[in-house]
């Protein structure tokens, strides 16, 4: 059965409209497969990067790891405002939901498969930068390599030229500069954005 890595971004995240419409559209569209959706941060993540400017003693790798738990946070509200969600709380339940060949779409806690001592472990050259190079875009990108998925939708809610490539998108902020690099990596991994 096929495999799909979504990332649904902070932004969508914090616009409950658009949640739930981004959400139900995608799980329409993909019925027949299985989805493994993550969440960005949005506002929660966006206050670090505030702290980071105020205080430059803060350490971009440290803020890194906290900007990876407070993903926690925006799994957890997405669980809780998307209940027909299967929740993926640990790397066990991930490894099982790899195995399951039944159209279901999961909330996967990034936690259960990127955290210090996975980081540690990865190859350089998909091993993602601790810093802010890396947002959960490249964290979705960890979990289509890590599971398997030949597909990558990251739902932005700015409008999209399909034509740009990952690294004009990087260049334009629209993904992280960390995607390009990763995506090279493998590129077995269709990557495509959408609204």
């Amino acid at each position: 059965m096929k495999s799909i890595v979504v990332k649904i971004g902070g932004s969508v995240l914090f616009s409950d409209s658009q949640l739930h419409r981004s959400v139900s559209s995608l799980l329409a569209e993909h019925q027949d497969k299985k989805l493994f959706l993550i969440f960005g941060g949005g506002d929660l993540v966006e206050s670090m990067r505030t702290l980071d400017r105020l205080y430059s003693i803060l350490d971009e790798n440290w803020l890194h790891w906290k900007c990876v738990e407070l993903l926690d946070t925006t799994w957890e509200v997405a669980c809780k405002c998307l209940p027909f969600l299967t929740p993926i709380f640990s790397a066990a339940e991930l490894r099982n939901a790899m195995e399951i060949s039944l159209p279901t779409a999961y909330a996967v806690r990034v936690s259960c498969y990127y955290d210090r001592s996975i980081h540690a472990k990865l190859e350089n050259r998909v091993r993602p930068a601790a810093n802010w190079k890396t947002t959960t875009d490249s964290l979705a990108w960890l979990l289509a390599h890590s599971v398997g998925a030949k597909e990558l939708l990251l739902v932005k809610s700015c409008d999209i030229d399909p034509q740009l490539s990952t690294f004009q998108l990087a260049e334009q902020e629209i993904v992280d500069s960390e995607l390009p690099r990763l995506a090279k990596s493998d590129p077995s991994i269709d990557i495509r954005l959408c609204k």
